[in-house]
């Protein structure tokens, strides 16, 4: 029997450039990545992940995502 799992990866894709999203590594390690070029740049999405990964959407998208609201300068 095969089992699959369907990732969306149109949310993450859909993120403006310099987006930051909180991710879970390998190991159970938390991260940020950074989006630093779409499909219109790179010919697809690129992140750059603190821990010295440069990665796609998808990988992002299976990494329990979470995205980071920023403060106003007023805030």
């Amino acid at each position: 029997m095969t089992i699959t799992q369907s990732v969306s990866t149109e949310w993450v894709e859909a993120l403006p450039i310099g987006t930051a999203l909180r991710c879970t590594a390998a190991h159970n390690r938390t991260v940020l990545a950074i989006k630093t070029g779409n499909h219109q740049t790179h010919g697809r999405d690129i992140w750059q992940t603190t821990d010295g990964a440069t990665v796609t959407a998808f990988t992002i998208s299976i990494a329990n995502p979470v995205l980071l609201e920023t403060v106003g300068a007023g805030a």
